[in-house]
């Protein structure tokens, strides 16, 4: 990678270095991968692209009921830390918030303050191809026919008579970091909607991509230095 892709890389994720660690700004789109990913994979007889492009950390759910992130990324965040006060109560200070001297006093040991953690649902900072599944296949999958879970809280949305769109590719690079919309994703996609090729495949293969770049940018880089 680049300086700037391993920059790049760095900034899409969620690493708990500096405040408000979770704010990350979207990456811009590209029109042109989203129109020739248009027309890889046609339209449907409704009019909707069967490849598409969504941005992970902010695309909503299509099929719950309750609005929900539809890729998410579960981190385990700190909102505070609680701590035993001299009368034997607990007390609580959430976290970024400065204590008076009063809240100090009360304290029975100020090395003793626990971390109050919890489960957050972030959304994922990937590009996300995904592959549209009309109303008619939705019927003949029998989806959408059970809303309810066992314990009686309602899941899935009414019927999309507009249909859903489906995790088709995620984008990323063989590590598992961050990875722009370029040509080579756009080859690996369309090899694996065209050759029915499983994910992991059309991955390896664009992993390979990858590395035949990265030699040829070496072996330039080595031939620059032979004449310096």
């Amino acid at each position: 990678m680049t300086p700037d892709e391993e920059a790049k890389a760095r900034y899409y994720e969620y690493t708990p270095d500096e405040s408000e660690w979770w704010i990350k700004t979207p990456p811009a789109r590209e029109p042109w991968f989203e129109a020739r990913l248009a027309e890889i994979g046609g339209r449907h007889s409704n009019g909707k692209p069967n490849l598409r492009v969504v941005w992970g950390g902010t695309e909503m759910h299509d099929y719950t009921h309750r609005p929900q992130l539809k890729y998410q990324a579960i981190r385990r965040i700190t909102k505070g830390y609680k701590y035993w006060k001299k009368d034997g109560s607990l007390g609580y200070v959430r976290k970024g918030h400065r204590m008076t001297d009063e809240e100090i006093a009360q304290m029975k040991d100020r090395l003793e303050m626990v971390p109050v953690k919890e489960d957050h649902a972030f959304g994922r900072l990937r590009w996300i191809v995904e592959r549209y599944c009309p109303p008619e296949e939705l019927r003949k999958q029998g989806r959408f026919e059970n809303p309810f879970a066992p314990d009686g809280t309602r899941i899935l949305r009414e019927f999309p008579r507009e249909g859903v769109y489906n995790t088709f590719f995620v984008v990323q690079r063989k590590n598992n970091t961050y990875r722009d919309l370029d040509g080579e994703v756009l080859t690996a996609v369309e090899a694996m909607y065209r050759y029915n090729l499983r994910a992991e495949e059309a991955q390896a293969g664009l992993n390979a991509m990858d590395e035949h770049n990265e030699e040829t940018i070496i072996a330039n880089q080595s031939a620059r230095s032979i004449w310096h």
